[in-house]
């Protein structure tokens, strides 16, 4: 990928084919012109070599070439990456969102969501902080897959693997939720049971995945992501305008109100797995081309997109804003879009870890084109399916969700990034001759991202082993 450059202030020289830019019909030719010019500004602001200087027409670009500059070398690549946090957040959770936010109310769920939204953030950034610091360190692109990521920056095979097999639980649990969700859709849209739509479903993404370059895959996910937007909108968009009692519907919850905090604690986890995206972060910071500014932006605003979305589609399913024909013709589309492209998306990132320890194919040839390891697909989705079978009982399986937003997601993306960046400041304060690490977040947040996914992880054990305690 080329390195963008944006221009700074009024003083660089953009150099063409012809010349340099004219700035808005007013060239500078000599020398004395170019000197009386810059008699009212300072040589930082426009630095210049009086040797290089020669017969050409010189001029300085106008505000307007530098504001087009900035929509290219910056705005573009921001939304560019954005949109991409975007498509790999929002996915077949999505559909479970109302049933969940509706015992606590909107209210308490906008707190969690917005809760949600500032850990993964944090988290996110801290992943970049990492990235961007091994490049400048060793001048090699960060790995695509997290495992080697963690690998690199650990420096400890045993803990790479472990965070592999941590991977490998979280992405397996949300694949058997989307195996379980493809089921009900086939017994709510074509009267298949859920078992048979399942094993169909599974079936039909392995040979894909298997026999299909990593390219070719992302590239239906992609589609898949795109006509997932597009009904949505088409559903949101008059949906809300359709909710009749809009107060009622923010206010309103299904459970008492000495429960609402408890509902909302169950709900959290799942909303926490839902907002997910930490493990493209490597791949956005490298399209970004290591810009810690363009990174900040991107997570920011990419991450912010999906918690909008989510709070609009609970706010006009909850307030009935969901009729007519051709509004279930569309959330059927929708519900179908969203697992397609959740089912793909995790089944490459599956493959991917699953590789590790498959003697197959090398990890790095599905990039060339060549199809993924077959053994690899397989396995990424045939031990979900088996999960989704023994244990959805032909409903949605949001246990599963519960499951990884519980225990993997703290642990993967809260207590990882957490030890990346601590592991690279003791490296740093080791070697006297070693730069700075520049800070993507408060210093702060380093302990209590820590203890927030230590101290959640430890209150889901807790609370489960009280049921099996009053089930005993």
């Amino acid at each position: 990928m080329k390195r963008l450059h944006s221009l700074i202030g009024l003083g660089f020289l953009t150099s063409t084919a012809k010349g340099f830019v004219i700035q808005e019909n007013k060239v500078v030719r000599t020398k004395e012109e170019l000197s009386a010019f810059t008699t009212s500004t300072t040589s930082s602001q426009f630095p210049y070599k009086e040797d290089t200087l020669d017969a050409r027409a010189y001029t300085v670009p106008s505000q307007r070439t530098t504001a087009s500059n900035a929509w290219d070398s910056f705005v573009l690549p921001v939304l560019g990456a954005s949109f991409l946090i975007t498509g790999n957040t929002v996915g077949a959770g999505c559909l479970v969102m109302p049933e969940l936010t509706a015992e606590p109310g909107l209210v308490a769920s906008t707190g969690i969501f917005a809760a949600a939204y500032i850990v993964n953030l944090v988290s996110g950034l801290l992943l970049a902080q990492v990235a961007i610091h091994q490049r400048e360190t060793s001048a090699e692109d960060v790995p695509a897959s997290f495992q080697e990521f963690a690998e690199a920056n650990l420096k400890n095979p045993l803990a790479a693997n472990g965070i592999a097999a941590i991977s490998i639980f979280v992405n397996g649990l949300i694949q058997s939720f989307d195996i379980s969700r493809a089921g009900v859709l086939g017994v709510d849209y074509f009267g298949v049971p859920a078992g048979t739509a399942s094993c169909l479903w599974a079936t039909l993404a392995a040979v894909v995945v298997g026999t299909q370059s990593t390219k070719n895959v992302s590239q239906v996910s992609s589609i898949c992501v795109t006509l997932l937007f597009v009904t949505f909108a088409a559903i949101v968009i008059p949906g809300m305008a359709a909710v009749s009692d809009p107060m009622e519907t923010l206010t309103a919850s299904t459970t008492s109100p000495d429960n609402v905090m408890g509902a909302a604690m169950e709900a959290a986890p799942v909303i926490l797995i839902a907002m997910i995206y930490q493990n493209i972060v490597p791949t956005v910071v490298k399209l970004l081309d290591y810009d810690r500014a363009k990174v900040t932006a991107a997570l920011i605003t990419g991450s912010f997109i999906p918690l909008v979305m989510y709070l609009c589609w609970c706010y006009t399913s909850l307030g009935g804003g969901i009729q007519g024909d051709l509004a279930e013709l569309l959330l059927s589309a929708f519900s179908v879009f969203a697992i397609a492209g959740s089912t793909l998306g995790t089944s490459l990132s599956l493959s991917e870890e699953i590789k590790n320890f498959v003697p197959g194919k090398r990890k790095d040839n599905s990039s060339d084109g060549e199809s993924n390891n077959m053994i690899a697909a397989g396995l990424s989705l045939g031990v979900p399916l088996s999960a989704a079978l023994a244990f959805s009982s032909g409903s949605g399986f949001t246990e599963a969700l519960n499951l990884a937003g519980s225990f993997g997601s703290p642990l993967l993306y809260g207590i990882i990034p957490v030890a990346m960046v601590w592991k690279q400041q003791q490296d740093q304060a080791s070697d006297s001759s070693a730069n700075k690490i520049p800070s993507m977040v408060p210093n702060a947040s380093l302990p209590v991202l820590g203890s927030l996914s230590v101290g959640f992880v430890v209150e889901e054990l807790f609370q489960r082993f009280n049921e099996m305690a009053t089930l005993v």
